[in-house]
């Protein structure tokens, strides 16, 4: 059950990772520090005092595939783990039964 819950978990966080890709970023920051030579602004960079960047997948198909992909492999890593559980209730069951009749059996025999 251990393995098949870290693969559920695994294909859990490769879905949020796929789906966090429409999630816009936003960076806040500066660019000043110290220069020496020429100013950055003869290149187009000058330094700024602030600045906000922005980055987010607007239409992707192959995106949207990787994102059905992965739903879908979560969701049947989910399954299987259901699966597993149900599988191991009979046999935990199975075992109790069969612990009973051999303590049944060991108390008949030493009496």
């Amino acid at each position: 059950m251990g393995l098949s819950h870290a693969d559920e978990v695994r294909a859990y966080q490769t879905y949020l990772e796929a789906r966090d890709s429409y999630i816009p970023k936003l960076a806040v920051g500066s660019d000043i520090g110290y220069a020496h030579g020429f100013p950055l602004s003869l290149e187009g960079s000058a330094p700024t005092l602030f600045n906000v960047t922005t980055q987010s997948s607007v239409w992707s198909p192959a995106l949207r595939d990787f994102i059905k992909a992965a739903k879908a492999d979560w969701r049947a890593s989910t399954s299987r783990a259901d699966l597993e559980g149900i599988e191991r209730v009979p046999q935990r069951r199975t075992d109790k039964h069969h612990r009973r009749k051999i303590r049944a059996v060991t108390a008949a025999a030493s009496v």
